[in-house]
C-alpha cells in the first residue's frame, strides 16, 4: 500500500469517528422528514380510494331501493286481480266476431259480452276523434292500427280495455254451425249460453290467437280460471232494435241495457 492510500484510509477512519451530536440530530430530522413524505404519499392514494368506495356504496344505497321498487311495481302490475280483453276475429278488414272478456281473480269469475257486428256505434279514428256512426264491425276497416279500434269499444261500453287478441276466423267457422242468415256473434251466443260451452269457447279462444298484447302470464291466468271460475255471458241484445240509416241496416242496442252491463263490467274490474 502506498503512502497516499494510507493517508486516505486514515482520513476516512478519522471522519467516521467524528460523528457529533449535531450530526445525529440532523440525521434524525432527515429520517423524520422522509417518514412524513411517505405518509403523505400513502394518504394521497388512500384518500381518493376511500372516497370512491364511499361514493359507490352511497350510489348502491340510492339506486338499489329504486330498482327494487320499480321491480315490485312491475310485478304488482302483472299480478293485477282484474283486467279486460277485447277478442276479435277479422275478415276482409272487418271484425266478424267481437267479444269483451273481463277477469277478476278475487271474485273467481269471468264475464263474457258478445257484441253484434251490426251494432250501431261511434267509430274512433287514429287521432282519437269521433269519426262517424257505423257498424261496430267496421272499426277495423277505418283504422289500420288496433289502438283506435280498442278506443271504439271502450267508448261504446264506457269500459277500459286493457288488452286485445285477434283470433283465427277459420276457428269460428269450425266451432259454430255455418248459417249465412245469422251473424257469427249470434251463433256463438247461442252456443255459449251455458257454462260448459263457455268454458270450451274461452279455452279454445286462448289457443287460436294470431296477434295479441296479452302476456303469457295473463293467458295462463285465463286458462287457469276457465274450469274453476264462474263464467257468465251477458246478452246485450235482449232489447235491440233494427234500424235503417241511409238505406243501411243496423242493430240499435237499448241504452238502458248497455248502461247496466257497462256498470256491471266496471264493478267487475273494480273501476266503480
Amino acid at each position: 500500500m502506498g503512502k497516499k492510500e494510507r493517508e486516505y484510509i486514515s482520513f476516512i477512519e478519522n471522519e467516521s469517528l467524528t460523528f457529533t451530536e449535531a450530526d445525529r440530530q440532523q440525521t434524525l430530522q432527515q429520517i423524520h422528514t422522509a417518514k412524513k413524505k411517505r405518509k403523505r404519499t400513502s394518504t394521497s392514494y388512500i384518500g381518493p380510494t376511500i372516497a370512491t368506495m364511499l361514493i359507490v356504496i352511497l350510489a348502491i344505497g340510492v339506486i338499489m331501493p329504486s330498482l327494487y321498487t320499480k321491480d315490485n311495481q312491475a310485478v304488482s302490475t302483472d299480478v293485477k286481480n282484474t283486467f279486460s280483453v277485447l277478442i276479435l276475429a277479422e275478415e276482409s278488414h272487418r271484425s266478424v266476431f267481437q267479444l269483451v272478456l273481463t277477469y277478476n281473480s278475487a271474485m273467481e269469475s269471468i264475464k263474457l259480452v258478445p257484441i253484434p257486428r251490426d251494432a250501431y256505434a261511434t267509430i274512433i279514428d287514429a287521432h282519437n276523434d269521433n269519426m262517424r256512426k257505423d257498424k261496430i264491425a267496421n272499426a277495423m276497416a277505418y283504422n289500420q292500427e288496433i289502438e283506435p279500434v280498442i278506443a271504439t269499444f271502450e267508448n261504446y261500453f264506457d269500459v277500459p280495455i286493457d288488452y286485445y287478441a285477434v283470433i283465427s276466423t277459420e276457428f269460428l267457422k269450425d266451432w259454430v254451425e255455418t248459417d249465412k242468415h245469422r251473424s257469427t256473434t249470434k251463433m256463438v251466443w247461442d252456443k255459449i249460453n251455458y257454462k260448459e260451452n263457455s268454458s270450451k269457447l274461452v279455452e279454445q279462444l286462448t289457443e287460436q290467437i294470431e296477434s295479441t298484447n296479452l302476456s303469457s302470464a295473463k293467458l295462463d291466468k285465463i286458462r287457469d280460471g276457465i274450469h274453476s271460475f264462474s263464467i257468465e255471458t251477458k246478452d246485450i241484445t235482449i232489447k235491440k232494435k233494427k234500424i235503417t240509416v241511409d238505406g243501411i241496416y243496423y242493430e240499435k242496442i237499448d241504452e238502458g241495457v248497455l248502461n247496466q252491463i257497462s256498470n256491471e263490467l266496471n264493478e267487475h274490474l273494480n273501476e266503480k
